[in-house]
């Protein structure tokens, strides 16, 4: 490894590590909101689930739906006028 970086000279060895420690942030942040999404769907899923098991209706699942929605980021889900 010494043999590696002893070839750089010092800016380049700056510009090398500068540069790793941005594509290894990026690559953090990505997996995270991979994660994030990934569980996000894996609770939803375990929700409606749920929600079958004990006997809900469709109307009552998308109502609850509807409002676990609007208490998040998607509040773009029209609501029902009736």
């Amino acid at each position: 490894m010494n043999e590696v970086l002893s070839r750089f000279n010092p800016g380049q060895l700056e510009e090398f590590v500068t540069l790793t420690i941005v594509f290894a942030s990026g690559l953090i942040i990505f997996l995270a909101w991979q994660w994030r999404l990934h569980r996000r769907t894996e609770m939803e899923v375990s929700l409606k689930h749920e929600m079958i098991t004990r006997g809900m209706s469709a109307d009552e699942i998308e109502r609850v739906l509807r409002a676990s929605m609007r208490g998040g980021r998607c509040q773009h889900v029209p609501e029902d006028t009736d």
